[in-house]
């Protein structure tokens, strides 16, 4: 493999297909320079393919090799160890040992944002459950005093119409010289 990135780099009259992630260690080990690589890696793949382990048939490991892989694909923990890879061999080169980036864990000041979003978060929701709680009290006293003078109404017309006097007449089928005659 090495004969032909020699070749790539020297002569520039052949390509090779190789992993992404060999081919930029080998840019940065054997072909840089000190401010460029002597290779060109295209950043669009033709192909695709996948690299597979080895193992007999009916090998009692084969589920647990393959979940093992999955788990540690979706947790990123392959891109995370290759990564590991480059910037070991950017270390050991020393034209690129001034311009590694360094990596730094996360401290309380990278996360100032999400506890500020959080406090906001809960300062307008309870701005918001005070002002519904506002409104529901001046609604339902608006509704109690509605009642309150339709009640007040309603006494007074009951109340005018026990004090008001009205005519007694005695309807009856009778007349007055037979009632007067039953006395």
């Amino acid at each position: 493999m090495t004969a032909a990135l020699d070749r790539v780099a020297n002569e520039g009259d052949f390509a090779v297909l190789e992993s992404g992630k060999f081919l930029e260690y080998s840019a940065k080990i054997t072909y840089f320079n000190g401010h460029t690589s002597a290779l060109h890696i295209a950043k669009e793949c033709p192909t695709s393919y996948n690299v597979g382990f080895i193992m007999p048939i009916g090998s009692p490991y084969y589920d647990r090799v393959n979940t093992l892989l999955r788990r540690f694909q979706n947790a990123g923990l392959i891109d995370k160890w290759l990564n590991d890879i480059m910037y070991e061999a950017a270390l050991k080169n020393p034209n690129l040992k001034n311009k590694v980036a360094k990596s730094y864990g996360l401290s309380l000041n990278h996360l100032k944002l999400c506890f500020v979003l959080v406090l906001f978060g809960h300062f307008f929701g309870g701005v918001s459950c005070f002002l519904e709680r506002m409104i529901a009290l001046y609604k339902r006293k608006q509704l109690i005093n509605k009642k309150l003078i339709q009640e007040r109404k309603a006494s007074r017309i009951s109340q005018l119409s026990i004090k008001s006097v009205s005519p007694s007449i005695l309807i009856s089928d009778t007349s007055e010289e037979e009632f007067v005659n039953r006395e």
